[in-house]
């Protein structure tokens, strides 16, 4: 039965994607909030109960406790993000099938997405996208299955769905727009085949429209809750972390934000959206789409000024699949097409992780230069605290200072000296200084100040390295 084929597939991908990206991951952190899900996942640090994407550390608890056997501290967070997206990459090729394309086209179409390089990149390293792609491509073939002729019962499914996004992502609110032009293509193509069933009346598509954003409404709340905030609205919230983090635009941005993560699925998307909203019928669904799930999010990230190599687009990702299957090409072009794209996914993942910040490198370092010592300083957000590797070691992270002691540079380089000084009374403590190979280095006054400080307090024998440069440090 083609179902039962269909489910089968998607199983099949779901594994065997799963299973090569968790063996395939990188060793390299991504980002300090790689380094901060590490830290929670090893209990190095307390996880913070106002954590913005609530379903991940909720989820990353679950599988820890159902993990079991001999296995490193970080296999269940490398397990989340493989098969996480996995799971992603097997709901997109079972929505590019109830959306009409062939068995063989979808296939492929899966096996696109699972090659292009924000795919590939964020299937293998510590983050939050993996688990919130899951979700949104979920919520679209739960929108796709929805039973439309039943149009108000269809529309609360699919809210719910879409509610369930915010749980893992804030940049759920951008998706809206796109569920309800997917809903009415959805709707459309379903008249188009049934007789008596016709697309959405203008009172539909508002009131559909309406429904999903209370969907978000409802998503925005339970996320409140499960952050001990309350159940209800908190716009201030989203507003604040948006504006913290906001960067000016850089040129860079383009390629590192789009071109790059995007790959071949760049000039193929555009390709596919012109041709579909010149055109009529299924092929105007596909293509207005494609531009309303990505439109909004473009801007956004071009706005914010941080393109996270392409993570922000992941949430509307399952329609790369639906794309390359429905593009109308020969079955052999589109193998090559998702050939190419395979080697260009892997190849950018590798070049990232080969480049530094190699977390065994790191331990092997402290291992080779503690000489007895017991006491780790650093200034790094891109790595986890040694302490879940060696259990003996302290490591004092001041990128964790509140704002308001860094913004006290004096004080805060007394109190770090203080520390520094218990330290070398028990032995050479090691200060490690990835932090001055960062290209946008922060707190560039406090740090200078405590370099300058601990020259004139210690005795330092430096360390190079091309990742992970270290003073060891002994008392005069």
């Amino acid at each position: 039965m083609p179902v039962l084929r269909d489910l089968a597939t998607a199983l099949a991908l779901t594994v065997a994607l799963g299973a090569i990206w968790f063996l395939a991951f990188q060793g390299r952190i991504y980002g300090n909030d790689g380094a901060m899900l590490a830290d929670w996942a090893a209990g190095s640090v307390p996880v913070a109960a106002s954590y913005h994407n609530p379903l991940f550390v909720r989820t990353e608890a679950f599988v820890s406790s159902v993990w079991s056997g001999e296995r490193d501290v970080w296999d269940p967070l490398r397990g989340m993000s493989a098969f996480a997206m996995a799971i992603g990459i097997g709901a997109a090729f079972l929505t590019a099938r109830r959306l009409g394309a062939a068995f063989g086209s979808a296939l492929l179409g899966a096996l696109f997405l699972a090659g292009t390089p924000m795919v590939t990149f964020f299937a293998t390293c510590f983050e939050v996208h993996g688990l919130h792609f899951a979700i949104c491509a979920l919520a679209a073939l739960i929108t796709v299955l929805a039973p439309w002729r039943l149009t108000w019962v269809a529309a609360a499914l699919s809210a719910v769905a879409l509610g369930c996004t915010y749980l893992s992502h804030q940049a759920a609110p951008a998706l809206g727009p796109g569920f309800v032009v997917l809903a009415t293509w959805r709707r459309a193509q379903l008249a188009s085949r049934h007789e008596g069933l016709k697309p959405f009346t203008p009172v539909e598509f508002l009131g559909v429209g309406a429904i999903l954003l209370a969907g978000l409404l409802l998503g925005h709340a339970t996320n409140g809750w499960l952050r001990g905030d309350g159940f209800g609205l908190d716009l201030g919230f989203v507003g604040d972390k948006v504006t913290f983090w906001k960067r000016p635009f850089g040129a860079w941005m383009i390629w590192e934000g789009f071109v790059q993560p995007l790959a071949l699925a760049l000039p193929l998307g555009l390709w596919v959206t012109f041709k579909g909203l010149r055109g009529g019928g299924e092929c105007r669904g596909l293509g207005a789409s494609f531009l309303v799930f990505f439109a909004p999010l473009v801007a956004f990230v071009l706005w914010w000024g941080i393109p996270e190599r392409g993570g922000y687009l992941l949430g509307p990702a399952f329609l790369l699949a639906v794309m390359l299957a429905r593009s109308g090409f020969d079955k052999r072009v589109l193998a090559g097409i998702v050939a190419l794209q395979i080697v260009v996914g892997a190849g950018e993942t590798r070049r990232f992780d080969v480049q530094g910040f190699q977390l065994e490198d790191r331990t092997k370092r402290f291992e080779q230069h503690l000489d007895g010592g017991r006491y780790v300083l650093s200034f790094n957000d891109n790595a986890p605290s040694i302490a879940a590797r060696l259990d003996e070691v302290l490591e004092l992270q001041l990128v964790r200072s509140a704002p308001e002691e860094l913004a006290d540079t004096e004080r805060w380089v007394e109190r770090t000296i203080a520390a520094l000084a218990y330290g070398t009374s028990l032995g050479p403590v090691l200060f490690e200084r990835s932090y001055r190979l960062r290209p946008h280095l922060p707190f560039t006054e406090q740090i200078d100040a405590l370099e300058a400080a601990i020259r004139e307090r210690f005795d330092v024998e430096e360390l190079p390295d091309d990742s992970w440069p270290m003073w060891r440090l002994r008392a005069k």
